[in-house]
């Protein structure tokens, strides 16, 4: 004669369906979730590989610089991420990713960003604290 406990069968048929539902959650959030890589060069205008240009996905702080052969790799939110490239004296692009996994870049001088320096430096030393010449130009009222 087999005996059957009632109670041990629904207590299996809850944690089977615990573990079910469980299951179906981790799933759908993996699949809510994935992140996408996204690898490349940057290069100047003469073909050459640039080193340190910034790398962002635009409304996120996620981002990253290229490398000494001007690859980089980063990974982004979704397919649909637009990428900012900025590098100083070069225009700034903004590139939609648009469902591609590799994207190389061309990035262009802007003329226009540095047109002139300018130093000035002031700082007051007396003559007994320097080791180097120094001269004195006095102007002459005319």
């Amino acid at each position: 004669m087999i005996r059957i406990n009632i109670f041990s069968l629904e207590y299996l048929r809850y944690v089977i369906q615990f573990f079910v539902i469980g299951l179906f959650l981790t799933l759908c959030s993996a699949l809510v979730a994935q992140s996408v890589t996204i690898k490349g060069v940057v290069t100047e205008e003469g073909g050459l590989p640039m080193i340190g240009v910034a790398i962002a996905e635009k409304n996120t702080s996620n981002g990253t610089i290229t490398d000494v052969d001007g690859s980089y790799t980063i990974k982004v939110n979704s397919d649909k991420a637009v990428l900012i490239f900025n590098y100083l004296g070069y225009k700034v692009q903004e590139i939609a990713m648009g469902g591609r996994s590799s994207i190389d870049v061309l990035l262009e001088q802007d003329s226009e960003v540095l047109a002139d320096v300018i130093v000035t430096g002031y700082r007051k030393e007396t003559r007994t604290d320097i080791s180097t010449a120094i001269s004195s130009i006095k102007s002459r009222d005319i």
